[in-house]
């Protein structure tokens, strides 16, 4: 069972072998969806016509280029590429917030503009 947008690309195949990578890509998306206001594209649409790439570039300038790219490795469609355990991801976050405290998060509408180009 699985939740749309959510789910790695793992959980969509019947014998594909799941671990902690699975859930990076859960909590990828989670974030993600707290920085768009909406999930993210479902990783079987990904995997014919990936928007993801596009999206988080335009989410440039809105927040940190740390946390998009930890964003970014989390969503990887290939498990090995994503980090292995979400500790790995939380010290690169972690590390973000450390060095830029006072850091403003763009209010919704931004959000809706950078993600669809309207608000």
């Amino acid at each position: 069972m699985y939740t749309p947008g959510f789910a790695a690309p793992e959980l969509y195949k019947r014998d594909a072998e799941l671990g902690p990578w699975t859930d990076v890509y859960s909590i990828g998306a989670c974030i993600y969806a707290c920085m768009s206001g909406m999930p993210p594209q479902e990783s079987d649409q990904r995997l014919k016509d990936d928007k993801m790439p596009q999206i988080l570039r335009s989410f440039r300038g809105l927040y940190s280029s740390q946390l998009i790219s930890m964003v970014e490795r989390c969503l990887r469609l290939n498990s090995l590429e994503r980090h292995k355990r979400f500790m790995q991801s939380k010290r690169n976050l972690s590390t973000t917030f450390q060095t830029n405290p006072s850091s403003r998060f763009p209010s919704v509408r931004a959000r809706a503009f950078a993600t669809h180009g309207s608000a």
